[in-house]
């Protein structure tokens, strides 16, 4: 299994970046927190781990964003 990535976005530029890294990821809504102390909001996501697929792995495999 992979490492699971952290992302944050703190301006618009942030936001697009992290977009692309999402993009066919799918949500549970019991993965999504918001931390009112924090003023954060978490998503966890799930989605295909494209670059160690596009590396040579014999399998595609999912990942925890």
């Amino acid at each position: 299994m992979t490492a699971q990535r952290k992302l944050i976005a703190l301006d618009a530029d942030d936001l697009a970046v992290i977009s692309a890294h999402v993009q066919d990821a799918w949500v549970q809504t019991g993965d999504i927190i918001w931390r009112q102390s924090e003023k954060r909001l978490v998503v966890g996501m799930n989605r295909l781990d494209w670059e160690q697929t596009l590396d040579g792995e014999t399998a595609p495999l999912i990942c925890l964003t």
